[in-house]
């Protein structure tokens, strides 16, 4: 947020160190005569030439400050001459007509003229009269001032002709063209074009891979076939049969290991495997013995050969029994055939114990004393009735519960309650009782004094003195260490704090300060019922807040006069107030042009017609 100053700023011909132009991003539409602003997008420095009016109704417009040329040098060249020479000119700038000029204004053989490539070109010297036309170049505007040259359009007439010619046959083609430097056409190459004879070939070769024979023209090749095969030509076809479905002829099939074979010199034998027969046999005469298959053997051709057998006896042990009740005991009984057998069951010694109730009942009992050797884990509430110390030998883990009534400890090992806690904890130790300070009673200092632990505390309840402290009633005393009877402690062994009972005090420095109760004039403070304190504002005789009304505006300034003898009596003297000036609708501290009097008043000045509504003066005076 930017600092208001509502006047003009003097700086009394001192620098504007480090300052930079307000940067906008387009010319404002709001401005007054001079102002100064950086347009970031154009990324030039502006000054305001026409002011904005009110609304704006008409916007302010900028225009750039610099950045054109400042000073302007020109003079004229041997071909180029400017009607204006111009040394160092500022402002608007006149170089008049710029021209070409000649040296002399007389033709010789130096006469030169500019081309199109930024070259200088020779003239040669004469007159030219007039410029004719020769072979196929024809002129426009023979006689000037600009001839025209041109080469004659040829026009051509081609004809077209057709020739079919048969066998040994002939015709004409161009072979090639020639052609001059200027690409006319000087002379054309005609070849003659002989066909040759139909059917003109050499000769045909048949072969069978083996012999090979020439086939001249008109000659026939015949197709024979040998043997069953036969062949036959249907039009321009040949087909070739062959009557016998084999290779050659079949005599015989003979028969190997495990083959026997059926019409074995017919034109279709049968090939058959023969047939394998196998009778293994095993004599069981006992009920738990019976043969098993150890391994088989194969020959070559994946037929089995031989088997090993084993024989495997089972255990006769398949004894039958019934569950009864033994009649004595901790034993259950097992009835069967071929015995009887009893079970017995026992219990864990320190742990579990076995007895009977009667001849069908056993029961499982935990012991009297228990010892759970592993975790121990109950789905219920666990509850101890002896009366005695439980010992645990390791620690126990809560799980985040609590432990509830828990008796009041009274042995420095003791577990402690919340209750007890809390009471520690308030009083920062244990309460011992009340302390007479005049009388030294209970004995805290001298050779007689009594034992305490770190944190024990009195209250004094009688003033007086302890060691060099001066105590009052509610004051509290804790032993800051441990402090054994009869061993003249001295006041570092103690802390003593004050509980604010005293009478509060005036002094040239906080510690000389004596702290305590303190009241307060309503007419300058509020005072809570909780003994919260506030400075009364309203009727604050140092400071206040005015709303700057009553303004006048001559020209376009605005003055408001605020009379400080109403504020803070007739003997307020301006010269020693000190104001700070807000807008009221958004406290934003704002800079007008404070004058004071000296006396009793002091005006605020800005440099614009303000509202009586907009402005309010923080005084405060010394």
């Amino acid at each position: 947020m930017a600092i208001q100053f509502l006047s003009t700023v003097d700086l009394n011909q001192n620098q504007l160190n480090n300052a930079a132009i307000q940067n906008v991003a387009a010319d404002p539409i709001t401005g007054v005569l001079g102002q100064i602003i950086f347009n970031t997008t154009v990324g030039k420095l502006k000054v305001c030439v026409t002011a904005s009016s009110t609304g704006p109704t008409v916007n302010a417009s900028y225009e750039e400050i610099g950045g054109g040329v400042e000073t302007f040098t020109n003079s004229s060249g041997t071909y180029i001459a400017y009607g204006t020479d111009n040394t160092n000119a500022i402002g608007d700038v006149t170089t008049g007509s710029i021209d070409l000029t000649a040296i002399d204004g007389t033709s010789n053989s130096d006469d030169r003229f500019l081309t199109k490539n930024n070259k200088w070109a020779t003239i040669p010297f004469g007159d030219i009269t007039e410029v004719q036309g020769g072979t196929y170049v024809s002129v426009a505007n023979q006689t000037g001032p600009v001839p025209i040259v041109n080469h004659d359009a040829t026009t051509r007439v081609d004809t077209a002709s057709s020739n079919s010619p048969g066998s040994s046959g002939n015709f004409t083609t161009v072979d090639s063209v020639t052609t001059n430097s200027t690409g006319h056409v000087t002379a054309l190459n005609v070849k003659t074009i002989t066909l040759p004879t139909s059917d003109n070939y050499v000769q045909w070769v048949a072969s069978d891979n083996t012999v090979s024979n020439s086939i001249s023209s008109n000659e026939t090749i015949k197709w024979v076939g040998a043997g069953t095969t036969s062949v036959a030509l249907s039009g321009d076809t040949f087909t070739i049969t062959s009557n016998d479905q084999f290779d050659g002829t079949l005599t015989n099939v003979l028969q190997g290991t495990y083959i026997s074979i059926d019409n074995s010199t017919a034109a279709q034998p049968a090939v058959n495997h023969d047939l394998t027969s196998r009778t293994d046999a095993f004599t069981n005469t006992t009920t738990n013995v019976f043969p098993v298959v150890k391994s088989v053997s194969t020959n070559s051709t994946g037929h089995v050969t031989g088997i090993e057998l084993n024989t495997v006896t089972v255990p006769d042990n398949n004894t039958t029994y019934s569950l009864s009740t033994a009649s004595a005991g901790t034993a259950i009984r097992l009835t069967g055939n071929p015995s009887d057998n009893n079970v017995t069951i026992s219990g864990t010694a320190g742990r579990t114990s076995v007895t009977r109730i009667s001849d069908l009942e056993l029961r499982v009992n935990l012991t009297d004393s228990v010892v759970v050797v592993d975790d121990l884990t109950t789905g219920g509430e666990l509850t101890v009735q002896g009366t005695g110390a439980s010992s645990f030998l390791g620690a126990v883990d809560m799980s985040s519960n609590k432990i509830l009534n828990v008796q009041t400890g009274t042995a420095a090992s003791d577990a402690v309650n919340l209750g007890q806690v809390e009471l520690l904890v308030a009083g920062i130790g244990v309460f011992k009782g009340a302390y007479n300070a005049t009388s030294n009673s209970p004995a805290l200092e001298g050779s007689s004094n009594i034992a305490l632990d770190t944190g024990d505390y009195f209250v004094v309840n009688v003033a007086g003195t302890f060691f060099t402290e001066s105590l009052q009633v509610g004051d509290n005393i804790f032993a800051a260490v441990d402090i054994a009877a009869s061993s003249s402690p001295s006041l570092s062994n103690y802390t003593v704090i004050q509980a604010g009972a005293n009478i509060a005090g005036a002094g040239a420095t906080d510690v000389a300060t004596q702290k305590g109760i303190a009241g307060f004039n309503n007419a300058d403070f509020l005072v809570s019922s909780s003994g919260w304190v506030q400075l009364n504002s309203a009727s604050n005789p140092y400071g206040a807040s005015v709303n700057l009304t009553g303004g006048v505006t001559v020209g376009f300034e605005t003055t408001y006069t605020v009379d400080i003898t109403t504020l803070f009596g007739a003997t307020a003297s301006a010269a020693n107030c000190k104001v700070e000036v807000l807008r009221r609708n958004n406290l934003e501290t704002v800079y007008p042009y404070v004058d004071r009097n000296g006396t009793g008043s002091i005006a605020f000045k800005f440099s614009s017609a303000t509202s009586e509504t907009s402005f309010k003066a923080l005084i405060s005076i010394i």
